[in-house]
């Protein structure tokens, strides 16, 4: 079978697995993302074998790394809106900093490298935007005082964690033109000013399109033209394109009939690249870990123990110092263990860059899995203890 041949079957595959996979998983109650892992790794070299990653393949996960970032900055909107500063403040501190400096511990115990170490600290900080709003809306927390609280915690943390990601790479691979400060100031400068204008942007050019059947494919095609130009705006800042595609989303919240534009993103993206971005996931994710009793098991173990549990109890904790019930902050400490879109395409980035070996690399991916099914899971355990509990 030639190469162009061999990944149309493979793609096909994939995105075979992702129509229907959903729907036979549904009373598994697994999510989407964590099944098209699991069948990549399980048919990927670790497992049967039957497919291994080739360049197009590759290319087409790493654009699925990209729109899934996208998508997550595009949900960012709630940031200006909702709870306390005094709230926020708290449970930064306890859901932030504390799950940062235990996955930097946790890596550096097992003899890690600072660079390696800081990275899983990155993780750890960081959660899903996308999965936890999931997550808050289908409990009935949507417009209450911690939903609210619990959705700005996330989206601070993982616009946190992707800021810390591209400092970290940037240690490593350093503008040839601007030091680190500078160039942080122009990152931060860039920011504010796609959010001030690129909304206008997109605003008038959506008026320029006539009401009829293809005002929305030519708005589609506009978004994605501004975001492959904006893409590569960034590049010359050495901005790696998984976290500026975060930055791009971010700003595009705020654009006139986002909603729109997030539906046609989200087909887009859901029905072509990001399942592929979670099956290559797959294939490079060796469940054997899992079984075999070494060093690699014990750190999976550690990982995937440390990040539940030190976002479960800096979530709980700083919602109870925030004034929270107790059944109401275990909604924000279990809610904010989810780890999928932005820590799983950090990790991608990182993995190509050389700072997590393969150990590592299948730790925080098997702790992503985990997550994605273990907090839907006690999350929906717990909204029907409540509801029969007033009932």
């Amino acid at each position: 079978m030639t190469p162009p041949e061999s990944f149309l079957a493979v793609l096909g595959v994939v995105l075979f697995f992702g129509l229907l996979l959903p729907q036979f998983l549904k009373p598994l109650h697994l999510p989407f993302a964590t099944s098209l892992i699991l069948v990549g790794s399980i048919m990927g070299p670790n497992g049967l074998g039957y497919v291994v990653p080739d360049q197009s393949l590759t290319l087409f996960g790493f654009l699925g790394a990209m729109f899934q970032m996208l998508l997550a900055g595009i949900e960012a909107r709630t940031l200006g809106s909702g709870s306390r500063r005094s709230s926020i403040a708290k449970l930064l501190l306890t859901n932030g900093l504390l799950p940062g400096a235990a996955g930097t511990a946790i890596a550096r115990s097992f003899g890690y490298e600072w660079t390696a170490s800081l990275f899983v600290g990155i993780v750890f900080l960081s959660s899903s935007i996308l999965f936890v709003f999931g997550m808050i809306d289908s409990i009935g927390q949507r417009k209450t005082r911690v939903g609210r609280l619990a959705k700005r915690v996330v989206v601070y943390e993982d616009i946190g964690a992707s800021l810390l990601a591209f400092l970290l790479f940037q240690s490593l691979d350093p503008h040839h033109r601007f030091p680190l400060p500078i160039l942080l100031g122009l990152l931060l400068s860039s920011v504010i000013v796609l959010r001030m204008f690129l909304p206008e942007v997109v605003a008038f050019f959506f008026r320029r399109f006539k009401a009829d059947a293809e005002q929305h494919e030519g708005r589609s095609r506009l978004v994605v033209a501004l975001f492959l130009l904006v893409i590569f705006a960034y590049s010359t800042l050495d901005v790696h394109p998984v976290i500026a595609a975060f930055l791009v989303g971010f700003a595009l919240a705020d654009v006139p009939e986002s909603s729109e534009i997030r539906t046609r993103l989200e087909a887009l993206g859901y029905g072509m690249f990001i399942p592929v971005f979670l099956f290559v996931i797959g294939l490079d994710t060796d469940l054997r870990m899992l079984w075999r009793f070494d060093p690699s098991s014990t750190l999976v173990i550690a990982i995937l123990a440390g990040a539940i549990g030190s976002k479960l109890l800096g979530g709980y904790c700083g919602a109870r110092w925030a004034g929270h019930a107790p059944r109401h902050a275990m909604v924000v400490g279990i809610s904010s263990t989810a780890k999928l879109a932005v820590p799983l395409s950090a990790t991608y980035a990182a993995r190509d860059l050389g700072i997590l070996n393969q150990e590592l690399f299948t730790a925080i991916v098997l702790t992503a899995v985990a997550t994605s099914i273990l907090a839907p899971l006690f999350l929906a355990m717990l909204a029907r203890e409540r509801l029969q509990g007033e009932e």
